[in-house]
């Protein structure tokens, strides 16, 4: 038995261990960073005064900024899971340099990581650490990104093969409109197969593109782009089924456009 799903909505993509990373520090940062916003905002009006006489009225938006994004990188360095809860595989004390590495005093850098520097053992270990933590991730990243008038497009990992489930490099969509998620299940030999069928408004707030910029730039979030890869000549030329692959790649915060996104996944359920 296999099911089908699809999701319609306008939205970005995101390097998914940064947006893991920054929701685990949104419960702390959520109640700080409101403070901010009005020293902004009494800077603007030229009312910023405190009880005393102090050279803190006159320092400059600009070094407020500063610390605001000094505080939230070291608030998501302290709580990443990803540096914290992981460990590597237990195959072998030297099995690969990613090893290594995680049982010194410097812990790797989750935003660079690439299977390539990792055993299989590893990447089978990663892989399962990382969905096994999913759900608890899911609902501190849909707590975080609603507060900024966003929503998960998906609780699924988007990965440069359909092999690889969750590592760090995978990419993740936020939504800034309804999703439209339909899903479908094939009948195998207990029944006929299911069709669904829905009618999706495309309905985009004004300042959607603002939206997720505010995000990505205030909680240092890394945004990606995605293409999808033909398959091999090879594989071409013998028409052979072969799993899809995808680039998936880093982009400046100039670089982000929202778009209109379709996102299907089958996945065998037995």
């Amino acid at each position: 038995m296999c099911r089908a799903h699809t999701h319609v909505f306008y939205g970005v993509p995101v390097r998914a261990w940064t947006l893991i990373d920054a929701a685990t520090a949104w419960p702390r940062l959520k109640p700080v960073l409101p403070f901010f916003g009005l020293v902004e905002l009494r800077l603007k009006h030229g009312s910023l005064r405190s009880d005393t006489p102090s050279a803190i009225e006159r320092v400059p938006l600009e070094v407020w900024e500063l610390v605001k994004e000094e505080l939230v990188r070291v608030d998501i360095a302290s709580t990443s899971l990803a540096a914290t809860a992981f460990d590597g595989c237990t195959y072998d004390d030297e099995c690969c340099e990613f090893c290594d590495n995680l049982k010194g005093t410097q812990k790797p850098d989750w935003k660079a990581l690439h299977l390539s520097e990792m055993c299989d053992m590893c990447i089978e270990a990663l892989c399962g650490f990382a969905e096994n933590f999913c759900p608890r991730w899911s609902s501190l990243v849909e707590s975080m990104v609603t507060a900024f008038g966003l929503s998960s497009a998906s609780s699924s990992w988007l990965n440069s093969t359909d092999y690889v489930y969750a590592y760090p490099g995978s990419a993740f969509y936020l939504s800034a409109s309804t999703v439209a998620a339909l899903e479908a299940d094939c009948g195998g030999d207990m029944g006929p197969d299911e069709w669904t069928v829905a009618t999706p408004t495309f309905d985009v707030p004004r300042d959607a593109k603002a939206r997720f910029l505010r995000l990505v730039r205030l909680l240092q979030l890394d945004p990606v782009s995605v293409t999808n890869l033909p398959p091999s000549p090879l594989a071409a030329r013998r028409k052979e089924r072969t799993p899809n692959r995808r680039r998936i790649e880093a982009i400046a915060l100039s670089e982000v456009e929202p778009r209109w996104v379709v996102l299907a996944k089958c996945e065998t359920t037995w």
